[in-house]
């Protein structure tokens, strides 16, 4: 399918909504200031809404896509090469990390610990890759008011009620949520939603007011946290993955740059391809801390009246040497890859994991 500009558009605005969240958050800002606290939610609770807006990408063009073993492989050689390379350069060059074998394991096998520690998006986003071609399949099988019962449960038991009751998610770690938000991009795909029922004209404001709601929600919450905390009440659950409010502003925002008007754009699809080196550069475990702290010094801005502006400069920066670097290695590598992808293993793979024969038996 051809590369739609005004969505890969919206995949550079969900990489900045990250860094933005990573400014306020690895920088230390939303825990440490009082002078800036709205500024500060405000931009730490864009992370999870990039993340989501990441996932519903990937299910609206997946949706009607064969499983190909290469898109997992282009992800793990990115992986590896920006944590070993982060790796390195904090043991020889910055000499910030001692080489130990849990060290080591975590640079190598970055892609299967989904901790904080590490890259935790990327497990649950191969999870959701490997499982595409038996959520495809499945989607095949069901009518649209099905699928709609079915992304009605799923929407109920991850996002409303822990949002709601502020329990306990029905789930363990993030897959879950990925995968509710794959189907509602093949959703969106399957049945053209998006072209009509809500105009875009509204969704902006009502985006707007769901934003606004979380921001005043944390706020307020944050400021009585001894009483909340007492009966389990914490305001990051109102802005991560699984917020109602998160899972409903991402699905808005993505049915607005769906409709948009953006003309075919080499410039916006070459920066947009970047964008998931721009995350693995900026918030790699050993390059996370370091850029915030000892490079832009965000310290100095936590109660600073020129915290916004400082915010705005790091994030343009970050997004740019991080797409530059990433556009670098990328050709660098493209030659390696191309032989790989040409390899017999990899056919075969594909071949393993084509279920177009089982697609063939149901339509019969």
């Amino acid at each position: 399918m051809k590369r739609q500009s005004n969505i890969e558009l919206l995949r550079i605005v969900a990489m900045v909504f990250i860094i933005a969240h990573h400014y306020a958050l690895h920088g230390g800002i939303y825990y440490n200031t009082t002078d800036n606290i709205i500024s500060a939610t405000f931009l730490v609770a864009l992370g999870k809404l990039g993340v989501n807006l990441f996932v519903l990408i990937t299910g609206y063009f997946m949706i009607n896509s064969s499983f190909r073993i290469m898109r997992i492989i282009r992800l793990e050689i990115a992986v590896l090469f920006y944590s070993i390379g982060m790796f390195l350069i904090a043991v020889f060059v910055i000499d910030c990390e001692t080489i130990t074998f849990l060290t080591v394991k975590g640079s190598l096998l970055s892609t299967l610990m989904n901790n904080d520690l590490y890259y935790w998006f990327i497990p649950c986003y191969m999870g959701v890759l490997l499982l595409s071609p038996f959520i495809n399949k499945v989607i095949c099988c069901l009518s649209r008011k099905q699928f709609e019962v079915l992304l009605t449960i799923l929407f109920v038991m991850i996002g409303l009620i822990p949002s709601v009751l502020f329990s306990k998610p029905w789930y363990d770690g993030n897959m879950f949520v990925f995968v509710l938000l794959y189907l509602a991009g093949g959703y969106i795909r399957k049945y053209n939603i998006g072209i009509y029922r809500i105009s875009n004209k509204f969704i902006l404001p009502i985006s707007a007011f769901l934003y606004m709601t979380v921001m005043m929600l944390t706020i307020f919450i944050r400021s009585r946290a001894d009483l909340f905390s007492a009966y389990g009440i914490w305001p990051e659950r109102l802005w991560e993955c699984a917020s109602v409010f998160i899972i409903l502003l991402s699905i808005l925002i993505f049915i607005f740059f769906k409709r948009l008007n953006v003309k075919h754009s080499p410039i916006i699809n070459t920066i947009s391809s970047a964008t998931i080196g721009v995350y693995l550069l900026h918030d790699n475990t050993y390059s996370r801390m370091y850029i915030w702290k000892n490079i832009f010094h965000t310290e100095r801005y936590i109660n600073s009246d020129c915290m916004v502006f400082h915010a705005i400069f790091c994030i343009i920066i970050v997004f740019a040497i991080g797409t530059l670097v990433e556009l670098l290695r990328a050709k660098i590598l493209k030659p390696f890859i191309k032989r790989l992808e040409e390899t017999e293993i990899v056919g075969k793979i594909d071949s393993w994991m084509d279920l177009s024969g089982y697609n063939n038996a149901v339509e019969k």
